[in-house]
């Protein structure tokens, strides 16, 4: 048995998990620049981004500059006891020549204490401090302890002694409002946005620990691993210790394509990370929508929705057309299967026996079962022709044309022809249906070749219309673009992403073929 050395949960030991740290230089020397000049940092990311372990690397790296570390997950009882455990580690940590008196709270307040302590303070063999001070939105009385650092910062000019201190602070959307706009009482901090790891961090974080357990990929694998996860440490981290597991009982050390999408699955199910992204958009009506808009390919520009940035797992980023993007592959395709399942959907039509979708699918005529395998590939080579005509309906009433490109036709057709088969095997309508990828077209391409002969078939008639070889991005692109168009006329969630076995996109209605 292999020893995995991933670790996804908790922040990583600089020394201990030196394998799978990722160095961050970039990032770490523009803010060891900042303390030499006295800037004090505001440090931001989603959960999971490596937060802590950042202020963990950064500490190690300034050595031997004193760094008091608080973590303000911990709830204390009372204002003072904030200002008492920060006392306490500098005190631990801080060799001095005298201790200030500071312990009359009830007379002079917390704050005031504190202020004096600091003033007072004089250390033995150190020019400089820094406090790092985690999940700062935690802290009781945030904005007040806060000002109390701006005003240090301020005092600089009139108290030398005050000038030995940097403060660093750290959070995720909590850090928007107490950093940005003039009356947030830490705009003086500098910014720092920790991003994706760089690609050649990602490449050591897979490279060096993988040829320490003489672990291989198939041709193309390490280079899709590090696509779908674009450089989410946590989420990279997550899926290298679910490949580490997959092959280490194998007498044969290599990932294949098979191995990485099972890791992904498995990813979907238990990743905390995706749980706490679904929560997300399931309690948040505007970044529900904000997300669908996305997936449909809509551009929308990135300053408004800047807060989505931080909020969460951080789900939104910039591209470079200055547009909202998800953040990386994983959460585009997570989302795309989750989206209909979730809350905060006014724009989705309700389906019910009074009200449902139905897709006309004309075509030159209309078996009721196939006698025989041919019998069904002369039915689907008339339903992928060019005299195919498509219409929807809604409660009775036509609804207007939408104007679908070739391949979006045929895969409109493709999916419609999909729930004819399920009836024809049995399923009375669209509710019945199991949730399998038996009913639906999935964007994992060995999924849908599976399916004969319809999707034999429906590649023929690509082929024919123009499309030579595509990939599963493509199956998403398309029914993006179907969508997209479906929306103009108030009928999107014709087609739904689904979840489960062999996930993929199924088209919800009551389908009728009808003589042309």
């Amino acid at each position: 048995m292999i020893e995995n050395p991933y670790r996804y949960t908790g922040p990583l030991d600089p020394d201990k998990d030196k394998i799978i740290c990722a160095p961050r230089s970039g990032e770490i020397n523009k803010v060891i620049g900042g303390i030499k000049r006295g800037d004090y940092w505001s440090i931001m990311g989603p959960r999971q981004i490596g937060k802590t372990t950042f202020l963990f690397q950064l500490s190690k790296e300034i050595s031997p500059i004193p760094c008091i570390y608080i973590n303000f997950e911990i709830e204390l009882k009372s204002q003072e006891a904030y200002y008492q455990m920060i006392i306490n580690e500098i005190m631990e940590k801080v060799p001095a020549e005298t201790v200030p008196d500071y312990k009359e709270w009830e007379k002079f307040g917390a704050e005031f204490c504190f202020y004096n302590f600091l003033k007072s303070l004089i250390s033995r063999d150190s020019r400089q401090i820094v406090f790092m001070f985690d999940e700062i939105g935690r802290v009781s009385g945030v904005i007040s302890f806060l000002h109390l650092w701006r005003k240090i910062f301020h005092d600089r000019n009139y108290h030398q002694e005050l000038e030995k201190y940097t403060v660093i602070i750290s959070g995720a959307h909590d850090l928007i409002s107490l950093t940005y706009g003039p009356m947030s009482p830490f705009n003086i901090s500098r910014k720092l946005v920790l991003s994706n790891l760089e690609r050649e961090e990602s490449e050591n974080l897979i490279d060096i620990p993988m040829k320490a357990l003489n672990i291989k990929f198939e041709p193309g694998i390490k280079e899709e691993l590090i696509s779908r996860a674009s450089g989410h440490p946590q989420l990279l981290q997550h899926l290298c210790s679910l490949l580490v597991e997959k092959i280490s009982t194998r007498e044969k050390k290599e990932i294949t394509g098979t191995d990485l999408v099972q890791a992904i699955e498995e990813l979907f199910k238990k990743s905390g990370n995706m749980e706490t992204l679904k929560n997300q958009i399931k309690t948040d009506e505007k970044l529900h929508h904000l997300v669908q808009n996305i997936l449909d390919g809509e551009k929308i520009k990135y300053l408004s929705w800047q807060e989505y940035s931080q909020v969460g797992v951080g789900p939104i980023i910039e591209d470079k057309e200055k547009c909202c993007k998800l953040r990386n592959p994983l959460y585009e395709e997570y989302l795309a299967e989750i989206m209909d399942d979730l809350l905060y959907a006014p724009e989705q039509l309700q389906i019910d026996e009074q009200g449902e979708f139905i897709t006309t699918v004309y075509c030159s005529s209309t078996p009721v079962k196939f006698d025989s395998q041919e019998q069904e590939k002369e039915f689907l080579k008339q339903l992928f022709s060019e005299r195919v005509k498509i219409e929807i309906e809604k409660n009775g009433i036509k609804l207007s044309k939408i104007d679908l490109s070739s391949k979006e036709k045929l895969l409109l057709c493709y999916l419609a022809y999909k729930n004819y088969k399920a009836v024809n095997e049995g399923f009375s309508d669209w509710k019945s249906i199991p949730i399998t990828y038996k009913y639906r077209v999935s964007s994992n391409l060995k999924n849908n070749s599976e399916q004969k002969p319809e999707w034999e078939i429906f590649e023929k008639a690509l082929g024919k219309a123009g499309v030579e070889y595509f990939e599963g991005s493509e199956i998403k692109a398309w029914t993006f673009s179907i969508r997209k168009k479906l929306a103009t006329i108030n009928a999107r969630d014709l087609i739904h992403s689904g979840t489960g076995k062999g996930r993929g996109y199924l088209l919800i209605g009551t389908v009728r073929f009808k003589r042309h």
